[in-house]
């Protein structure tokens, strides 16, 4: 049986106690951060919260759970608007008097906004691993900081903005690109713990933001080519991007992957360009910089070790992509990182 939660999110903190409540779980309080650790009877992984000023509130998600887990959210409350990322695995959603589920897909994100009487469904399912972002916009209190620029604001983002009182439905979803996947992995990777590293989460949460209100913008401007694309290359591209992170070490080039997924060399890099910014090159080489990173901190691997484990031929090579990442060595970073939870 799934299990489930009524979700109250008036108060970032609220969503938390929501779910701890449905989990038995506790919440942990660490400044500004609150923690969900997920009971080990219910499957593993965690929920960090951080609130910020002006009604804006970030969730990091690293789920994977024994069952499945419905959130149901309360009606006759005016919820926060809502820029969900995945960054692995999917999960489920709908306006709960619609039969309507859309699935959101890893790199994917969605912006979303309910009405009083008809809110948000979420379904995650069991075993599966789930790591996403999930940005809360407080539109009533985050009117004060945009009230002077209402008058020369773009008519579509006053629409969302100025709904206040949650009157109208809105939906939009699309790939986000690897500007925005860069600070995803800052945040995922970012405890946020001092006042230092809050308020370098703050600002990656508004610049997170503010890259997915203009690809919205963008798309209003040519919707037709981005559906077009969509539908015609979004399975392959998942395909490719499965590809790389389950078998990095074992890449060679772009031809070899086309061939692998059995498509156009050319289309898969028009596929990277249209909703990454890059080539297949560029995301493979930062997706090696972002997993060897990952890799330093978090087990006793050699560099030499690492190096294999990211499809890099030497430890040299790890080095030199490190410092040009990083700017410091793999061993510089690994010697910091083991001060760190230390001290």
């Amino acid at each position: 049986m799934p299990l489930h939660s009524k979700i109250n999110d008036e108060e970032p903190g609220s969503i938390l106690n929501s779910m701890a409540k449905a989990l038995n779980a506790k919440i942990k309080q660490n400044l500004n951060e609150c923690v969900l650790e997920i009971p080990e009877n219910h499957g593993k992984g965690e929920i960090r919260l951080m609130s910020f000023s002006q009604g804006i509130s970030i969730m990091s998600i690293h789920l994977n759970l024994k069952n499945s887990f419905e959130l149901v959210y309360n009606d006759g409350i005016v919820h926060p608007l809502k820029i969900i990322l995945l960054k692995n695995g999917s999960i489920k959603h709908a306006f709960k008097n619609t039969n309507k589920e859309t699935k959101i897909n890893k790199f994917e994100c969605v912006i979303i906004a309910s009405t009083p009487d008809n809110n948000h469904y979420f379904k995650i399912s069991r075993n599966k691993d789930v790591t996403m972002l999930s940005i809360q916009i407080n539109r009533k209190l985050f009117e004060n900081k945009i009230e002077d620029f209402i008058p020369s604001m773009h008519r579509n983002l006053s629409k969302i903005f100025r709904d206040v009182n949650g009157i109208q439905e809105f939906f939009y979803k699309n790939f986000y690109n690897q500007e925005s996947l860069k600070i995803i992995d800052d945040i995922l990777t970012n405890t946020g713990k001092d006042f230092i590293e809050s308020i370098i989460v703050e600002g990656q949460t508004y610049q997170l933001m503010m890259l997915q209100l203009k690809q919205y913008l963008v798309n209003q401007k040519s919707p037709e080519v981005s559906t077009t694309l969509a539908s015609k290359s979004r399975l392959k591209l998942s395909q490719a991007i499965d590809f790389i992170e389950n078998n990095i070490e074992d890449y060679t080039t772009v031809k070899d992957l086309a061939k692998q997924i059995d498509i156009n060399e050319k289309t898969l890099q028009s596929a990277f360009k249209q909703f990454y910014n890059c080539t297949v090159n560029t995301y493979v080489r930062n997706f090696r910089a972002h997993h060897a990173r990952m890799l330093v901190e978090t087990t006793d691997l050699s560099i030499s070790e690492i190096a294999y484990k990211v499809g890099l031929s030497s430890p040299n090579h790890l080095t030199k992509l490190f410092k040009l990442y990083y700017g410091v060595s793999p061993t510089e970073h690994k010697r910091k990182t083991k001060e760190a939870k230390n001290i």
